[in-house]
């Protein structure tokens, strides 16, 4: 087994992304976004990483959205043109 580090190193802090949750409020829209992930990483189920990947994917999408439909319903009302 090849390592990339030397004998009896510890890592100083270990990142545990178990159970991961995070909330974001969009500015503009005044609307709240939150996504998680679980803590099953077995059995085929995606890695760690890509789960966290995925849900701050998943959160940004959401923003990107919701302000899209706000921006448009404002210059539909005729918000916008001042």
């Amino acid at each position: 087994m090849k390592t990339n580090h030397r004998r009896g190193y510890k890592a100083r802090s270990h990142t545990d992304n178990a159970m991961w949750h995070e909330t974001r409020k969009d500015p503009l829209s005044g609307s709240a976004v939150s996504a998680g992930i679980t803590n099953d990483f077995s059995n085929g189920r995606r890695g760690e990483a890509k789960a966290k990947r995925g849900a701050k994917k998943f959160l940004n999408s959401r923003i990107r959205i919701r302000q899209k439909a706000k921006i448009r319903k404002m210059v539909s009302q005729g918000e916008g043109s001042e």
